[in-house]
């Protein structure tokens, strides 16, 4: 754009032309969501913006605009560059969409699955059951992790996060009922302390739910138990730095203690 303002056409058409060359290898890879997608998204707009500067260029200078109107004309072409190298490349990325479709398949089709399932059958009071779910899962998920996770840690984030986030719910969720205590990260295998905190965070809309049913059977005491609980992971969480990783989870944890305490005060009338 810049060279385009002092009517350098040939240095705009060698841009244009780059960013076509560069455009034509990626239009190989198969790129599906993400940041790179939007890169490549973005690669086709240059690409366009360019050619319709050409084109306002000709209006001015209309002779030498012409003599570069064809793509590939200022000399610049995808040979120019190392097309092996960039073969190599596209394998690397068909490999890790590969890993990426696997493990998604895994954790958020199966492991994440079960630890859904496992709550609402602990809801239900069958804790055994919920357990074996759990853990169930925990183990589809520590399959994924050593066959993909291990050589391809970029492959934690995502979906394969959002599993592990679910598993150290339902952990919670269920030590809590058999125990009474909330477990701490290093007792839940494979997760990290965002997606625990995440986790624990989501862990006290359970507890809302526990407590509903529990105040349809006036059973205060329980009711008390989870006030207790929402209240002291609160206090504990907003101590915490918040530097925007837990986003609108804090705001959500506020509201399921407060819910709760609005049961309290319901059952006391």
């Amino acid at each position: 754009m810049r060279r385009g303002t002092h009517g350098d056409v040939r240095s705009v058409a060698i841009a244009r032309d780059l960013g076509a060359a560069v455009l034509a290898l990626l239009m190989e890879f198969n790129f599906r969501g993400g940041s790179l997608r939007h890169k490549y998204d973005s690669v086709k707009w240059s690409v366009k913006r360019l050619t319709d500067l050409l084109y306002e260029l000709s209006k001015r200078d209309g002779g030498e605009a012409r003599k570069y109107a064809e793509e590939g004309s200022s000399g610049v072409s995808a040979e120019m560059m190392d097309l092996a190298e960039m073969k190599e490349v596209q394998g690397r990325v068909e490999a890790f969409d590969k890993d990426r479709e696997m493990v998604m398949r895994s954790g958020r089709g199966e492991a994440q699955k079960l630890a859904k399932q496992s709550i609402f059958t602990m809801h239900r009071g069958e804790l055994k059951k919920g357990r074996e779910q759990v853990e169930g899962a925990l183990a589809v998920a520590k399959k994924a992790h050593e066959e993909y996770v291990v050589k391809t840690p970029a492959l934690r984030t995502g979906s394969f996060a959002d599993c592990l986030e679910e598993i150290a719910e339902a952990m919670i969720f269920l030590v809590w009922m058999e125990t009474g205590s909330v477990p701490p990260p290093s007792s839940i295998p494979l997760v990290e302390i965002d997606e625990y905190l995440g986790g624990l965070i989501d862990f006290t809309g359970e507890v809302g739910r526990y407590a509903v049913l529990n105040a349809t059977k006036r059973d205060v005491q329980r009711v008390e138990d989870c006030f207790a609980v929402t209240l002291a992971i609160t206090e504990q969480v907003t101590l915490l730095p918040n530097d925007g990783r837990l986003g609108k989870k804090l705001e959500t944890l506020k509201n399921n203690t407060k819910k709760i305490e609005n049961l309290l005060f319901e059952l006391s009338i």
